[in-house]
């Protein structure tokens, strides 16, 4: 079978693989589509790998077989999957810290999501695959796996109806994160560097944009705030010496949310302010089988139309989608294979 691999000084291949042998309560997937994470930028870019990697994990594709012992799904199913299982016993995962678990961040697919069959476990099966209905595009149930990464994260945040966040970063995860705020009728104000990436904003849900945080930007945040500033920032993107500075931008009591990785050198954390006004800092890593769950009902109940953010590639021009992605010229790569 056709793959891509990517070895540890990040050089990009096209191979064949031998297709996996599936057992009793396996299946065996033909994929349709792969989208390509965050995760696996940041893995190619900085040189992250330890060995010769089939990477992807935002899976979509048809039931090719299926072991003898599985009932749940059938031969020509369209499903989409996600790559990590916890094992729902140990002590991270008694306290809802999922992705804590050293089983979750041990399971994954065979080989990996950018290839054209992979092997799905029967625990994969139970806890992180779904059919996708007739009438749900397919490209907008690839959203499962990344748009659950946010759903789990806000369900976290201290919330309520009408407040007032800013999102820091409108890539694709902040546009994704705007279009689950709009559902609890959240004020959003949005940051980026990139005055397209602004203008684009607008039609995903958010009321103000800004691609810098003068006069302008905080007068906004004032005036929808009653002076009290946002109940809640959101980094989706941005560098790590923006932190202390977004504490001038949070009302008493509200938090600050990292939902990424911070660039550059490591922030300065003014920890006086951060007590006496009672601010929460808020991280969140991956998803839980039950935010998939929602998730996925989410994207298959509502019309977010996501899909619009894919821009479509064949699995020979990977590396170029790689670019496209690290030049800014899009928001999500989907890597077709059928």
């Amino acid at each position: 079978m056709k793959a891509i691999t990517v070895n540890t000084e990040s050089q990009i291949e096209e191979v064949n693989l031998d297709k996996p042998q599936i057992g009793p309560n396996e299946a065996l997937v033909k994929t349709k589509g792969c989208g390509i994470c965050g995760t696996d930028l940041l893995k190619i870019n900085l040189n992250l790998l330890q060995k010769q990697t089939v990477l992807g994990h935002e899976l979509v594709g048809n039931i090719e077989a299926i072991g003898k012992n599985v009932t749940e799904f059938n031969v020509g199913d369209l499903i989409i999957s996600a790559h990590h299982v916890p094992c729902f016993k140990c002590h991270y995962c008694n306290h809802e810290n999922f992705s804590m678990c050293t089983t979750f961040k041990e399971t994954n697919f065979e080989p990996g999501g950018f290839s054209e069959y992979v092997k799905l476990s029967t625990d994969h099966l139970k806890h992180t695959t779904f059919k996708i209905p007739e009438d749900m595009p397919w490209q907008e149930a690839v959203f499962t796996e990344p748009l659950a990464c946010l759903v789990r994260n806000n369900d976290r945040l201290p919330l309520q109806k009408h407040d007032c966040v800013v999102i820091v970063g409108l890539g694709s995860i902040g546009l994704m994160m705007a279009k689950l705020l709009r559902r609890m009728h959240i004020t959003i104000i949005g940051i980026d560097i990139d005055e397209e990436r602004c203008k684009n904003a607008l039609n995903y849900g958010v009321d103000f944009v800004f691609s810098n945080t003068d006069e302008d930007f905080l007068t906004t945040l004032k005036n929808n705030t009653g002076n009290r500033l946002a109940d809640g920032i959101i980094f989706t993107a941005g560098p790590a010496s923006l932190l202390n500075k977004s504490f001038s931008w949070t009302r008493n009591g509200g938090f600050i949310n990292l939902f990424c990785h911070l660039s550059g050198e490591k922030a300065e954390i003014d920890t006086a302010e951060l007590y006496h006004r009672e601010l929460q800092l808020i991280t969140t890593y991956s998803p839980s089988p039950d935010a998939l769950r929602k998730s996925f009902e989410i994207l298959r109940d509502e019309n977010l139309n996501l899909r619009q953010m894919f821009k479509s590639y064949q699995p020979h021009e990977f590396q170029f989608a790689i670019d496209e992605i690290n030049n800014r010229k899009i928001l999500k790569a989907l890597v077709e294979f059928s």
